[in-house]
C-alpha cells in the first residue's frame, strides 16, 4: 500500500484512540486525599506481601535446619503425642514474585503519597494567593500601602 494512499472511513465514527483522548481529557483528576488514601492503601499493601515473604522466608531456614539435622542424623525433641510435620518449602518464583510486586507497591504508594501532598500545597498557594488577589481587587491592600508608607517617612 502507498503512503500517500488516504484511508477513509465508513461513516463519522472516531477511531479508538480519539475515544481515549476524549475519555482522558473529559475524566475528573484525584483529589490529594485520594491521592494519599491510595498511596497509604499502597504502602501497607506492599507491606503485608513483604511480610507474608519473610514468613517464607522463615520456613525456608526452618526447612535447611531440619534438612541438616536430618541428615546429621540428629532427632528434634518433640512433645508427647506430636506428630512430625516436615518444613515445606515454599517456590522460590513465588517469593521473587511477592517481593516484586511489595516493592512496586511500596514504591507506587510512596510516589502517589507525594504527588497528594505535592497537590495540596499547591492547592492551599494557589488559595492563598486567590485572597491576596481579591483584596487587591476591593482596595483593601491599597489603604495597607498608602499607610505603611506614610508610617515610613512620617518624622
Amino acid at each position: 500500500m502507498a503512503r500517500n494512499r488516504i484511508r477513509y472511513r465508513r461513516s463519522d465514527q472516531i477511531t479508538w484512540r480519539e475515544k481515549w483522548t476524549v475519555f482522558k481529557h473529559n475524566r475528573r483528576k484525584p483529589g490529594w486525599v485520594e491521592l494519599v488514601l491510595y498511596g497509604l492503601f499502597l504502602n501497607i499493601f506492599g507491606a503485608a506481601l513483604l511480610f507474608m515473604k519473610a514468613q517464607m522466608d522463615k520456613d525456608v531456614i526452618e526447612a535447611a535446619i531440619e534438612k541438616r539435622f536430618l541428615e546429621a542424623g540428629i532427632d528434634m525433641n518433640r512433645t508427647e503425642g506430636a506428630s512430625y510435620e516436615p518444613f515445606i518449602e515454599p517456590s522460590s518464583a513465588i517469593m521473587v514474585l511477592i517481593t516484586m510486586l511489595g516493592r512496586m507497591a511500596n514504591v507506587v504508594g510512596t510516589m502517589k503519597m507525594y504527588k497528594g501532598l505535592g497537590k495540596f500545597l499547591s492547592d492551599r498557594k494557589r488559595k492563598k494567593f486567590r485572597t491576596t488577589t481579591e483584596r487587591i481587587q476591593n482596595g483593601e491592600a491599597e489603604a495597607e500601602c498608602t499607610e505603611l508608607f506614610a508610617d515610613c517617612c512620617q518624622f
